[in-house]
Formats: C-alpha cells, structure tokens, sequence
C-alpha cells in the first residue's frame, strides 16, 4: 500500500527521500566523551601496599655490567675525568663519614697510582667482569659479615667485583672491588667505592 507525503500549504504530494537523493559527505561517528588520564605517582623502589604507586622498574644486569665494565675500563685508561662522569652529586667512599665526592676522586688517583706500580713486561694488572655479585639494599645482609653501608639506600646495589694480577700469564686474585650504585636522573651510577678488599 503506498501512502503519500503532502507539503504543507502546497496541497501537492512528493515521494518519501531514497538514499540515492540522500547527501553524499561522509558520516561523522557520534561524540565519545574522552576522560583525562590522571597524572601517575612518583615512582618509587619501595612502598607499603595501600593506594595507588607506581614502582620503579630496577636496573637489569647489562646496565650493571655496563656501569661497572666503565668504571674497570676508566681506571685502566687513568681516565678521571670519566670516572668523575659516572658518580652521583652525594657519592663518597664507603665507610668514611663526612667524607664527599673530593674525597672519592683522591681514592681512584691513588688506586690508578698502586694498578700502575703492577706494570712491567711479565706482570699487569687486570679485571674480570665476571662474575659480578650484586645484593639489593634487603639481601645485603646475607653476606654476613658485612653490614650494609650506612649510606646504602632502598634501590641501591652493593656490587662486589673480582680483580686479579696477571704474571707469567699465571693470575692470581687479588681481592675484590666494591661499588655501591644508585640511579641518578634515570641513570645508573656510582655513589660509594671500597679500596680493593684482599
């Protein structure tokens, strides 16, 4: 049955629209309303579980080994101004309170000056960057006789490093580097240094 559509006033009849006589500009989806993420927590490396944090992701092996092969790398070439590069604003040596940055600085001079007394045709000193022992500021404590460093924060790394002196193509270890490593502005860095433990 076909019913027809009257305008109004003209008394005249006109066949409903098809969609061919429909407009040809493109379709606009319907208005979505958007929500504005809201802004994150600082992120931190450790928190009690209550509201929302965000934690921040720790470092993965390649960025130790990374750290610790330039800083073995550093004091092979006596490069200080690199090795000053890679310490944190608040770095100091382990286990001297008052101590600063000046104070590390004179540490690495002198241990460049004792590497290099090792020189000669049959005795060198050298590293090993493996295997590196690395504790969080929780495990630590698990080496026992050794207590955590009092400037040793949450998301610090105690790093023991393995040297050894090399004569006659025969190596004989020496002791052990220690790093303390913190991450500065994103960036894994030096906070605290030992002399070489024998």
């Amino acid at each position: 049955m076909f019913h027809a559509i009257a305008c109004a006033g003209s008394g005249s009849l006109v066949s409903p629209a098809t969609a061919t006589e429909m407009s040809k500009a493109p379709r606009r989806p319907d208005g979505v309303a958007l929500e504005v993420p809201s802004a994150l927590p600082v992120p931190v490396n450790r928190v009690l579980a209550s509201g929302i944090v965000a934690l921040r992701v720790p470092p993965t092996d390649k960025e130790i080994e990374n750290v610790v092969g330039a800083y073995l790398h550093g004091l092979e070439r006596a490069d200080m101004a690199g090795l000053v590069q890679m310490l944190t604003r608040d770095a100091a040596p382990l286990g001297q309170l008052g101590a600063g940055r000046a104070q590390i600085v004179e540490m690495w001079a002198a241990r460049i000056k004792w590497m290099r007394s090792f020189d000669g045709a049959t005795t060198r000193l050298h590293f090993k960057l493996a295997p590196i022992e690395t504790y969080t500021y929780d495990t630590v404590e698990s080496m026992g006789d050794r207590a955590r460093p009092a400037s040793m924060r949450p998301g610090d790394l105690y790093v023991r490093v393995p040297s050894s002196r090399l004569i006659d193509n025969a190596s004989a270890d020496i002791g052990w580097f220690v790093l303390l490593l913190r991450s500065e502005n994103g960036q894994l860095r030096i906070a605290g240094d030992l002399p070489p433990e024998r």
